[in-house]
C-alpha cells in the first residue's frame, strides 16, 4: 500500500484517479479548494507548508505526490489582463515549483524515495488547431500552452536534479478528454479528425497510465513527458 497525495484531487480527473487508487488498496490525500482531506488555497505557500508538516507528525514514511493542478482561462489574446496571465502562471507553475520544494525537503529529510506525477496538456508540445474550437468558446490559449511547456521543462530538470536522491519526475499529457457538459458533437467530430484513432480520450485512460507511473512497475521511467492523446496530430 502506498500513500499518495493528490494536489487537486477533487477535480475531473481527480476524482476518477482517487477511485482507481483507493480501488487498489492505496491511501490518498485529497488536497483542493472546498473539499478533501486538507482544504485551503493552495497558491498559499503556508498552506502547503502546513500540509507537509502535518503529513511528517503522522509518521508517514512512503509518499508519491500527483499534481493535477491545471488551470486555465478562455478569453481572447487580445484582451489578455496581467490578472489572467498570473492566474494561470501561479497555480500552473509557482504553485507547483512550491509543492516540490516542500516534498522534496519532506522526502529527503525522512531519507525515502519520491515520486511524483504531474499533469501536463498535448498543448505543451502542440499549437491548438483554431478550426477545431469554431463550435466551442473555449479555446487553448497561448498561457495555457506556455504554462505546460513550462511544466513540462520543470520535470526534466527536477528529475535531473533528484534523479541520484531517489526522487522521480514524470508528467502524463493528456489529449483532449471527452466531457458531455462540455464537449458537443460538432466539436467532437472536428477534433476526432486530428486523431489516429478518430476520438477523444477517456478520464479512466488518463487516470490508468497514472496508476502505472506511480507503481513500481514505472522504476526505470523518470523525467518523461507521456502523452495520452489517441495518437493526436500524427
Amino acid at each position: 500500500m502506498q500513500n499518495i497525495i493528490l494536489f487537486g484531487g477533487k477535480g475531473y480527473l481527480g476524482q476518477e484517479l482517487s477511485h482507481q487508487l483507493i480501488r487498489d488498496e492505496h491511501n490518498i490525500f485529497v488536497v483542493d479548494k472546498t473539499e478533501g482531506d486538507f482544504i485551503g488555497d493552495v497558491t498559499n505557500g503556508k498552506f502547503i507548508e502546513d500540509i507537509f508538516r502535518i503529513l511528517d507528525k503522522k509518521g508517514i514514511h512512503n509518499l508519491s505526490l500527483v499534481y493535477l493542478i491545471g488551470n486555465s482561462i478562455f478569453t481572447k489574446f487580445e484582451n489578455r489582463t496581467e490578472q489572467e496571465i498570473d492566474y494561470v502562471l501561479k497555480s500552473n507553475i509557482n504553485t507547483f515549483i512550491k509543492v516540490v520544494q516542500e516534498y522534496t525537503k519532506f522526502c529527503l529529510e525522512k531519507k525515502i524515495n519520491g515520486n511524483v506525477v504531474a499533469i501536463s496538456s498535448i498543448y505543451g508540445k502542440y499549437i491548438p488547431d483554431f478550426n477545431i474550437y469554431s463550435t466551442l468558446d473555449r479555446l487553448s490559449t497561448e498561457i495555457y500552452g506556455a504554462s505546460k511547456a513550462g511544466l513540462d521543462y520543470l520535470i526534466r530538470y527536477f528529475a535531473k536534479s533528484f534523479g541520484t536522491k531517489k526522487i522521480r519526475f514524470n508528467a502524463v499529457a493528456p489529449g483532449g478528454i471527452y466531457l458531455d457538459s462540455v464537449h458537443n458533437q460538432d466539436f467532437q467530430d472536428l477534433y476526432a479528425n486530428r486523431v489516429a484513432e478518430n476520438r477523444m480520450v477517456e478520464v479512466s485512460e488518463v487516470a490508468k497510465v497514472i496508476v502505472f507511473l506511480l507503481s513500481k512497475n514505472s522504476s526505470g521511467i523518470n523525467g518523461q513527458i507521456i502523452r495520452v492523446d489517441a495518437g493526436f496530430g500524427l
